[in-house]
């Protein structure tokens, strides 16, 4: 960022672009900076200059992007109305990017705290399906006549974090069981696709389903047979994406109107002893173990991530190394080993618990790392309003998910749970 603002034009030669980019750099730079306090004034650097770029007539792409850079570096500065503004310029422009969702909470939660927003947040929540209950919660939780709606958030079937919340904030218990729906067989395959498959092609009968879901909507018939014919194969994310294809309420807190066979499916747990083990030995439930490795690497034993993350629980070897010497398991684990790496995981996430004192900073930390977090935490010490805070797209929907998933797996997979402590 430094390098670009030295470089672009800033003065009247500037024109619509260079200052959109000069908006953009002092928007990087100031996430970079979060959460000191220098991240306002560059924050308030990039809100000028995106604001100058509009003024100075931008049009098509560069002014989507001078309004979204307004949109979220007025937000960050607390200049709302700038920020709604923009907001809705851009709905009116039928802008969508992979941001979006997680600007508009910001905004939507920047409202509620203001106090004076309410009607805004429910025009915010009614664009954005995804983030609806969220902004639900923090306008009940906010209100003295909250308590239904907290209610409502808490009677969901499989609870999401907002329903986990809305059960802490009315000292409600979790559900013991859920039922879930009638199993559904898998139905008939494909005719191209059943071809390659008697041709000893499967691989290439995955790709050819993969094109068929593109074309048309799927039923949950062929959803079970797509999906146990890529779970066979490992293909685990077209397995996962054919469950969603039959099943919508799949990952959704209306999970328990979709097909038992498609929940197990959808929730795979391999390893259940090593996971019973490591839970005794953590202290942690064995199903927020479960939720991590499924979030990790669908209990792949094998993955390595870009970053040199490896095993069910995608560690660090620099991180396995020192929690293997304190078991005196020398210094070169092996984390394709999945019992070793689910405890070694184990170990690492109880760890960080017991460091921040909350599951949500310590989930945010085992994903972006603990120094990181910290610096995180020193500004937002209340698990809440810290997640809400979380400056990282990929870390807030992290610690989102794996809450979900840490009840879906308590919910789904109850008996193994009771036969195996």
């Amino acid at each position: 960022p430094r390098a670009a603002l030295r470089t672009l034009p800033s003065g009247s030669d500037a024109d619509a672009s260079d200052l959109a980019l000069r908006a953009q750099a002092h928007r990087n730079r100031a996430w970079g900076l979060f959460p000191n306090r220098q991240a306002e004034r560059v924050f308030r650097d990039c809100s000028t200059n995106a604001e100058r770029a509009l003024n100075r007539g931008a049009t098509g792409n560069v002014r989507i992007e001078a309004l979204r850079l307004e949109l979220e570096c007025s937000t960050e500065i607390g200049d709302l109305e700038a920020a709604l503004d923009s907001w809705r310029l851009l709905e009116a422009a039928r802008w969508r990017d992979s941001r979006r969702d997680w600007l508009g909470r910001r905004l939507g939660i920047a409202l509620v705290n203001r106090g004076d927003g309410r009607e805004e947040v429910h025009s915010l929540a009614r664009t954005m399906p995804a983030q609806r209950r969220c902004l639900r919660y923090w306008l009940a939780a906010s209100s003295e006549q909250g308590a239904s709606e907290l209610r409502f958030l808490a009677d969901a079937g499989v609870a999401d974090l907002y329903g986990r919340w809305a059960r802490d904030t009315l000292r409600l218990p979790s559900p013991h069981e859920v039922r879930f729906g009638s199993t559904v067989l898998a139905g008939q395959t494909p005719s191209s696709v059943r071809r390659l498959i008697d041709a000893g092609a499967e691989s290439a009968a995955v790709a050819q389903w993969r094109r068929i879901r593109r074309q048309r909507a799927t039923t949950p018939y062929e959803a079970v047979a797509a999906a146990e014919l890529a779970a066979r194969l490992g293909f685990s994310t077209d397995t996962i994406r054919w469950l969603r294809a039959g099943f919508p309420e799949l990952g959704t807190v209306e999970m328990a109107a979709a097909a038992e066979n498609a929940v197990l499916a959808y929730l795979p747990l391999r390893w259940p002893e090593a996971l019973i083990a490591a839970s005794r030995e953590s202290g942690l439930d064995p199903w927020l173990i479960a939720a991590v490795a499924r979030q990790e690497s669908t209990f792949a034993a094998h993955a390595v991530s870009p970053r040199g993350a490896i095993g069910v629980l995608q560690l660090v070897p620099s991180t396995a190394r020192g929690h293997s010497r304190a078991l005196g398991l020398g210094s070169s684990p092996d984390l394709r080993n999945p019992e070793l790496n689910i405890r070694l995981g184990a170990r690492e996430l109880a760890y960080l618990v017991r460091r921040f004192g909350a599951l949500e900073p310590a989930l945010a930390a085992y994903n972006a790392g603990e120094t990181r977090v910290r610096r995180w935490w020193r500004r937002r010490s209340e698990p809440q309003s810290f997640t809400e805070d979380i400056p990282v797209p990929e870390t807030y929907n992290y610690v989102r998910r794996v809450v979900y998933l840490s009840e879906a797996y308590r919910l789904a997979h109850r008996e193994t749970w009771r036969d195996l402590q």
